[in-house]
């Protein structure tokens, strides 16, 4: 079994702590979500120029291993884009509640942000605790939030690190872990060009040092960094960049996505050879 040493190194990391009162919170109880691969949900929201934001929901599916998109496209005031960013997700067990989330920035120009869910396979969806929050980066409402955080649910998680080497993985501009199964985890994530080009969809590393930490460090302000170590267990796709976890390891992603996140801003990891 292949270990990773973590030094004894406090990398501190805040987290954008979310408004206690947030823009958009839908109490769906379990609604049903009506989407398919032609039919999208949509929904405008007004937004604060340079500023950053946060949204998150709950869904279910009764169809194993679709893949769900959460897309929020960024528009001024002639209606023209102005930034797009997409996250993917994939359902597993049909019976359980799987988390979608996005945080984003706004550029100077906005006006409203519209988010678009949608599916790549017909099947009866429901959804619950849409929320949508300003996010705030001020060093005193991130301590706060951390500390709520860690009170409530004790251990929480920055960013998550995929052991892959020794399989062979190749690196990629847009990489997915998916489980044994084949449940999507992480990837399929549309960002900006200047996002992608400067830092990356995935931070790749052959050592997880104090430098590649800082990958799933939250603010420079206080750069707390807790990963989450999981090993890779098998390379899925012709082009070796995908890469496969256990199905325990992906149910222990699942889980502390509860707490936090990290998804949702791309903390993620991948150690290759």
């Amino acid at each position: 079994m292949r270990k990773i040493l973590v030094l004894n190194l406090i990398v501190l990391a805040f987290l954008l702590t979310a408004n206690t009162n947030p823009i958009v919170e839908a109490s769906t109880q379990g609604s049903p979500l009506l989407i398919s691969p032609q039919d999208t949900y949509q929904q405008s929201i007004t937004v604060e120029r340079e500023a950053d934001y946060a949204i998150h929901f709950w869904v279910q599916g009764d169809e194993p291993n679709a893949v769900l998109s959460l897309t929020v496209r960024l528009v001024n005031s002639r209606g023209s884009q102005v930034g797009l960013t997409q996250v993917y997700r994939g359902i597993g067990s049909v019976e359980d509640w799987y988390p979608l989330g996005v945080e984003f920035a706004t550029p100077k120009d906005v006006k409203e942000a519209q988010f678009i869910i949608g599916t790549d396979r017909v099947g009866a969806y429901r959804w619950d605790g849409l929320t949508v929050v300003k996010l705030d980066k001020s060093p005193d409402g991130v301590r706060e939030f951390w500390e709520r955080k860690f009170e409530q649910y004790g251990q929480v998680y920055t960013g998550l690190v995929v052991d892959a080497r020794g399989l062979g993985l190749k690196r990629g501009m847009s990489p997915r872990i998916l489980s044994e199964t084949g449940q999507l985890i992480y990837g399929g994530v549309t960002a900006s060009l200047d996002y992608v080009q400067n830092v990356g969809l995935v931070g790749y590393g052959r050592e997880l040092t104090p430098q590649l930490l800082t990958r799933i460090q939250v603010d420079e302000s206080y750069p707390l960094a807790i990963p989450l170590i999981i090993e890779g267990v098998e390379v899925r796709d012709p082009a070796q960049t995908n890469v496969a976890i256990s199905s325990e390891s992906a149910q222990r992603v699942l889980a502390a996505l509860a707490a936090y996140d990290f998804l949702a801003r791309f903390a993620v990891i991948i150690l290759v050879d």
